[in-house]
């Protein structure tokens, strides 16, 4: 990935941070996690960056999810919705909805060598950013069995 024009920015036993470009998107932290037993990576994690403004939050997401559509055809689930009594109508209202945790919103494509997910994130401090997640199904499997192995 450094090849890529990703930068390090920093990393533990079982994970990595970078930092760089992603699928037409400036300063993306990607996140990488390994099981440090069997040294493979099961995880990766695309962190967008972040959006106070609903608007745009919802604009990036409906971009990548229309790009992973065209790669992967149509998602497994789809899920976008509030869970309060009413519908928010501005922008400051669904993203206080997204910081109390009653909005869902995501889409999972689910592939021969795994999942992705695609999802609106509440971070720290009033931060919220679009998130890509990809599970490696092969790499899950022996993360897995080297679980049960451990029973």
């Amino acid at each position: 990935m450094k090849s890529a024009g990703f930068e390090y920015l920093e990393g533990g036993i079982d994970y990595a941070v970078l930092q760089g470009d992603f699928a037409g998107f400036k300063d993306c932290n990607v996140l990488i996690y390994t099981l440090d037993a069997i040294n493979v990576v099961s995880k990766i994690c695309v962190l967008f960056p972040e959006c106070n403004v609903w608007s745009s939050l919802e604009q990036n997401y409906n971009l990548l999810k229309s790009m992973l559509s065209q790669k992967y055809g149509v998602p497994t689930e789809v899920v976008e919705q509030f869970q309060g009594s009413t519908v928010p109508e501005t922008n400051s209202s669904k993203l206080h909805e997204l910081s109390m945790d009653r909005c869902t919103w995501y889409t999972l494509y689910e592939t021969t060598k795994g999942d992705i997910k695609l999802s609106l994130q509440k971070g720290d401090y009033g931060k919220y950013f679009v998130s890509l997640m990809y599970y490696d199904k092969i790499n899950t499997d022996a993360v897995r069995s080297s679980a049960i192995d451990d029973l």
